[in-house]
């Protein structure tokens, strides 16, 4: 897609501070990255198995909609502001997304969960190779935001994330994620480096 075609789905959506926004487009399978009105980055993405439109957790449909990165979290970084202070750098055994994409260091028994946020969780082990491994990069996004609750929408830990079984087969024989947009660590790696808590990420489905 020519970048004009791709800049026409951002005409209103803002930069974040430094200029920079996401665009998804779900049915092509690509990430751009955009400072201003320019598409500095594009790169192959998976999306979640069930298609798009997520409507409720546990349908492996990737969101389609307006968000914003809600944390940030790597193993080699450049360190990212987080809310609440917390760290951006990945610990082995102790790094998860839970309850309604929280960042959360530590163990799961001291988290006081719910069995269904702890199931969740369990899926979440943001050390692993699931998330890029040795490589890891997460960026969690705002989902579901104040019109998805509206909309009945539910489900949690919506993420762009590495992933290293992506990055050893090719996008027609990966079976796609839960729900989440991946790419291969490199890739991810680049996107991270440019993007903040905070940065608009749009998913259209195209």
């Amino acid at each position: 897609m020519k970048d004009k075609a791709i800049l026409q789905h951002l005409r209103d959506l803002d930069r974040d501070e430094n200029g920079f926004c996401l665009l998804v487009l779900g049915c092509s399978q690509k990430i751009y990255l955009i400072k201003g009105d320019e598409v500095k980055l594009r790169f192959p993405v998976a999306i979640g198995r069930g298609g798009l439109g997520k409507e409720k957790e546990g349908d492996k449909k990737t969101p389609v909609g307006d968000y914003h990165i809600k944390w940030m979290v790597s193993r080699k970084g450049p360190p990212k502001k987080n809310p609440d202070g917390q760290s951006s750098f990945v610990m082995d055994g102790e790094t998860y997304s839970i309850g309604d994409t929280q960042l959360y260091f530590g163990q799961l028994e001291n988290a006081n969960l719910s069995e269904e946020a702890l199931k969740i969780a369990q899926d979440e082990k943001l050390w692993t190779d699931a998330y890029g491994g040795e490589k890891a990069v997460v960026m969690a996004l705002d989902y579901p935001n104040e019109k998805d609750r509206k909309a009945g929408r539910t489900g949690s830990s919506i993420e762009i994330h590495a992933s290293l079984p992506l990055a050893q087969t090719d996008l027609e024989r990966y079976k796609g994620t839960l729900g989440c947009v991946a790419l291969v660590p490199s890739h991810a790696g680049e996107i991270y480096e440019h993007v903040n808590p905070g940065t608009p990420v749009r998913v259209v489905a195209e």
